[in-house]
């Protein structure tokens, strides 16, 4: 690699959604739990013991990401910029239900994309080569920030799970745990495969964990 940048990747801590199930892209958009409060302060002090760039936190738009976000940013006297390429997977008709049968069309979509069928589609929702673009999008704009890295990135887990799959070597396999403010660190540089995972999914450091990895 070249002139590499370090992003550490977060899942977001846990909100009320996690505990119910229900699919949370846009139209649902709910607060963090007292556990998942508890959770951002732990992956804060994580963050702090790191060789970090004097960036801001950087955010997915939805107000679970933006809350994890801002007590890191207020743990490392950091400003949070939201950048809405990184909202959670565009799930369209899914939004709002919760389930085993919405579970299992979720993973039927996501399924798809790992066998490299990427124009298979949320009904309602999006593609994997949209969702592809705009993480592109979205890490081009992190890559312009002023301040050089090692940045933060508060996201989510289905992004996580199933945007890398035509840019990332190794890939984040499918069925990935990723506990809620587990951190992965990426490496992207500008070569022919830009982006490379040095982990994924840390959470050694959190005390509590989230019962049940959800979607």
């Amino acid at each position: 690699m070249t002139n590499p940048q370090t992003i550490y990747y977060l899942r977001h801590a846990e909100n009320e959604a996690n505990i119910t199930g229900v699919f949370s892209h846009k139209a649902i958009d709910l607060d963090l739990t007292e556990r998942g409060w508890s959770q951002a302060r732990q992956v804060a002090e994580f963050l702090a013991a790191q060789a970090l760039g004097q960036g801001p936190i950087f955010a997915s738009p939805l107000r679970r990401s933006i809350q994890t976000a801002s007590v890191i940013g207020e743990r490392l006297s950091r400003p949070v910029v939201v950048i809405e390429e990184f909202r959670e997977i565009d799930v369209g008709d899914l939004e709002g239900r919760a389930g085993p049968e919405a579970v299992a069309s979720w993973w039927a979509v996501l399924e798809q994309w790992s066998t490299g069928k990427r124009d298979a589609r949320f009904a309602g929702g999006e593609n994997h080569h949209e969702l592809t673009q705009r993480l592109q999008r979205g890490f081009a704009k992190i890559l312009e920030a002023p301040v050089p890295g090692p940045h933060v990135l508060v996201a989510h887990a289905g992004v996580l799970r199933a945007g890398f799959k035509n840019l990332a070597t190794p890939v984040p396999p499918t069925q990935l745990s990723i506990p809620n403010c587990s951190v992965s660190r990426i490496e992207i540089d500008t070569g022919d495969a830009p982006y490379s995972f040095a982990y994924w999914a840390r959470s050694d450091f959190l005390e509590q964990l989230t019962a049940a990895e959800k979607p």
